[in-house]
């Protein structure tokens, strides 16, 4: 028995019939932090900024030899207008089974563009420490360590010194005193405020 080769034709009425049921689109996945994001958070983001001069002396001794070592500024809470406070939500590409897709984290680094500069390297001339500077958001990128349940966000730049803590994670509690440190690459650093 020969098989009929061509190609089997639909008309509309038959399309119709056949048509799939669409499904409810798959909400993004959301990673969750253990950090509240309450008026008591973003009081600390506040009194972070107010006093983001106030630097550890283990910092202020630490010379980079490269990149400028920096504390960045936070930016406060968004809220609604009926002043709820949003979920403070970052997107983040990771690896999904069809390539790179987007997720979303609940987003402890609430990191402005604008930051202080702590220590440069001896061969900087044109900043000094306390000056406040304009950065690329490349310098604040974050990104997901690990996967699933043991996934971990962090800033890419982020610097915790050895002495201090553990130098692979980025401190989430604006209260840590090892918060608020990067070191970024000069050509990331636009322009002194």
């Amino acid at each position: 028995m020969a098989k009929d080769k061509r190609a089997k034709h639909f008309n509309m009425a038959q399309l119709a019939k056949e048509a799939p049921v669409k499904e409810a689109p798959m909400r993004d996945h959301v990673i969750k932090s253990d950090i509240n994001f309450d008026d008591d958070f973003d009081n600390k983001l506040k009194e972070y900024n107010a006093n983001i001069a106030d630097v550890n002396d283990v910092y202020k001794t630490t010379t980079p030899r490269f990149d400028i070592l920096c504390r960045v500024f936070t930016r406060p809470l968004e809220r609604t207008e009926g002043g709820l406070i949003k979920a403070n939500l970052a997107p983040i590409q990771a690896n999904t089974k069809a390539g790179v897709g987007n997720i979303y984290i609940e987003d402890p680094f609430s990191w402005d563009r604008k930051a202080m500069v702590v220590n440069v390297p001896s061969e900087v001339k044109d900043l000094k420490e306390g000056d406040i500077v304009y950065i690329a958001s490349s310098a604040i990128q974050k990104e997901i360590l690990g996967s699933g349940d043991d996934a971990l966000p962090r800033i890419r730049n982020s610097f915790v010194h050895p002495d201090l803590g553990n130098p692979d994670e980025t401190p989430m509690n604006p209260d840590d005193i090892n918060y608020g440190y990067m070191l970024i690459p000069p050509y990331e650093i636009k322009i002194i405020l």
